[in-house]
């Protein structure tokens, strides 16, 4: 189990993604007051009030969209952490296995010879899948829990005798634990497959209605002739993005001189 009391860091694209949002989260909430003043002021009260109501609910939108995708990134973070302990025990779980294997194989072949290990379902090179691992081991354990002692032949050493409730028992016991893990990992694999996918569609998302919630507050306080308050809107210079589909590079001015 992962430490849920601690907050796993963010990957960075996310991290980048937060930064943007909470950005213009934050700039929408500063300016709601200002633009609604200067709205107020070229048509009516009720427009400034509309304008300032639709900056204030652009930085609630932006704000919820950032905190949704932190808490996704969060949760499929948790769920990959998840997966180690299932996966440790799948691994210490095989190797038992293979050796409880090995150890009833040649306990027959002193008993008996080679040959009898094809009797009891126990010849031939172990599945290196571990699934299939399974499958061969507990149909040789389930077969040996049928067999008697006194259906075995005389001993090839004096005085041995064949234990095949035991040699059952001593694979089935990490076979099962095998089975287990590997149920678990197959658990876990399908919940990272949805908080991946969840995290994925809001991240998605979110770069979508960031871009264009900064334009449309871009251009409220530009027609509002807050220049100064727009420009503060561009992208720091510190934490470039490369430009989505939805926020396309900006063509240089008419009169810019043209590039080398």
């Amino acid at each position: 189990m992962s430490d849920s009391s601690k907050t796993p860091e963010l990957s960075k694209e996310v991290l980048d993604l937060q930064k943007d949002c909470d950005r213009t989260a934050a700039m929408a909430r500063q300016h709601a007051a200002a633009l609604g003043a200067a709205i107020a002021a070229r048509h009516d009260a009720a427009s400034g009030e509309a304008a300032a109501s639709l900056a204030r609910s652009i930085a609630v939108s932006i704000a919820a969209c950032s905190a949704d995708l932190v808490k996704a990134d969060v949760t499929l973070t948790r769920e990959r952490a998840d997966d180690a302990q299932p996966r440790r025990e799948r691994d210490a779980s095989e190797v038992l296995t293979r050796a409880a294997i090995e150890d009833v194989r040649r306990r027959v072949v002193g008993l008996y010879d080679a040959p009898m290990l094809e009797s009891l379902l126990l010849a031939g090179a172990m599945p290196k899948d571990p699934l299939q691992l399974v499958k061969y081991a507990l149909r040789a354990a389930a077969h040996l829990e049928k067999q008697k002692p006194a259906d075995f032949p005389d001993a090839l050493i004096d005085g041995g005798k064949p234990t095949p409730k035991k040699w059952a028992s001593a694979i089935r016991t990490p076979a099962e634990k095998l089975d287990a893990a590997l149920k678990a990992i197959g658990t876990e694999d399908a919940q990272l497959v949805t908080a991946l996918a969840g995290r994925d569609n809001l991240f998605g998302e979110a770069e979508i209605d960031e871009p264009r919630a900064r334009a449309v507050l871009d251009a409220l306080l530009r027609y509002a002739r807050l220049d100064a308050e727009a420009d503060r809107l561009a992208r720091p210079v510190g934490t470039p993005r490369a430009p989505s589909a939805e926020e396309p590079s900006p063509e240089p001015l008419p009169d810019a001189p043209p590039t080398k």
